[in-house]
């Protein structure tokens, strides 16, 4: 096999094809023991894209069968009543495998457009997906490359949540990281019609403070930040919900060395009465589309390692505002720089 014109991985996936198997059926010999001859085999066509495409090809194919396994988990775990310890278990037994091979063609991926692309075209990993986009292509790679390790990480810690316990603080500003963070979710939503946006005091930060650094795992923020968007994405935006929208706010109190950030959505909002004693319960859930309840308690229990408060606002059956769910993250801050 040529390796620079066939994919191994995708070899195999194309030989296990429907057409394919069609041509076997009429190339085999025997009639008690089936059998294909080496030159027959040889003889069989498949579809041969670029290098590119299947490697693309490869990936998707990866991604379904995490896509499926996690629907079989599902299944199972509605069936005989998981507990959160059980589904881990099981999500890392199941996932772990199609994770490595995805993380896999990654590499091959990058290494590609690394070694070959970008020396034919250096100007390559500065181009964007579309117009409206603001990340290049070196971005989205690193992106990639850091949430296939951040999920390698939880897959592989997930039974004993080692990922709480081997926390990695640094010191950062939370001013840039939140930025930064906002425009991948803008990014990673547009094409699904969600508008995320990042608000602050203009008349604090950047003309007061120029940078508020607090002392953080980046990693478990981002989970922490996921964990809140992707509820609002799954429980509160329906088919019908014509205005999507996300915004992360950010607002210090002054001088209080205290750094506030809310997510907030419109949408529908949760249940009646329902409060954030009921979101951080483990193992609690509400709702038409009622998650796992384990989200809820990682996320607080993320906020609490850090020596801050998460709270739950919920608007007035008649407010006017859009917005119907706040989530407020408090955290203390290390230092503020202010600005000259």
């Amino acid at each position: 096999v040529d390796l620079l014109k066939i994919n191994i991985d995708y070899l195999i996936i194309e030989l296990h094809k429907e057409y394919v198997n069609k041509q076997h059926q009429i190339k085999k010999v025997g009639a008690s023991i089936e059998r294909i001859t080496k030159g027959n085999f040889l003889n069989i066509l498949i579809e041969v894209p670029t290098i590119e495409e299947q490697l693309q090809i490869v990936l998707d194919y990866k991604s379904s069968l995490i896509e499926e396994e996690k629907s079989k988990f599902e299944a199972l775990q509605s069936e005989m009543g998981l507990e959160v310890a059980d589904a881990n278990s099981y999500i890392t037994h199941q996932i772990a495998g199609p994770l490595k091979n995805l993380k896999s063609s990654f590499e091959s991926i990058n290494k590609i457009i690394l070694e070959k692309l970008v020396h034919e075209n250096p100007e390559v990993l500065e181009l964007l997906a579309s117009p409206l986009s603001s990340i290049t292509l070196k971005r989205h790679l690193e992106i990639l490359k850091r949430d296939i390790s951040n999920i390698s990480n939880i897959i592989i810690g997930s039974k004993d949540l080692k990922q709480l316990e081997n926390t990695s603080f640094e010191e950062f500003d939370i001013i840039d990281f939140v930025n930064q963070y906002t425009n991948e979710v803008k990014e990673r939503e547009l094409s699904n019609g969600i508008k995320v946006s990042f608000e602050f005091d203009n008349d604090l930060i950047g003309k007061v403070y120029e940078k508020i650094i607090v002392r953080a795992d980046k990693t478990l923020l981002r989970h922490c930040f996921n964990n809140l968007i992707e509820n609002a994405i799954q429980h509160a935006f329906t088919p019908n919900t014509k205005n999507k929208q996300i915004t992360i706010v950010m607002y210090p109190f002054a001088d209080s060395y205290w750094i506030y950030i809310d997510i907030e959505n419109t949408g529908k909002s949760f249940p009646a009465n329902y409060t954030i004693n009921d979101f951080i319960r483990k193992g609690s859930s509400a709702g038409a589309k009622k998650g796992s309840g384990f989200g809820g308690w990682y996320v607080n229990e993320i906020i609490r390692r850090h020596g801050g408060k998460l709270e739950l606002e919920l608007a007035d059956e008649d407010a006017i505002d859009d917005v119907v769910t706040t989530f407020s993250i408090e955290l203390p801050v290390k230092t503020i720089e202010y600005a000259v």
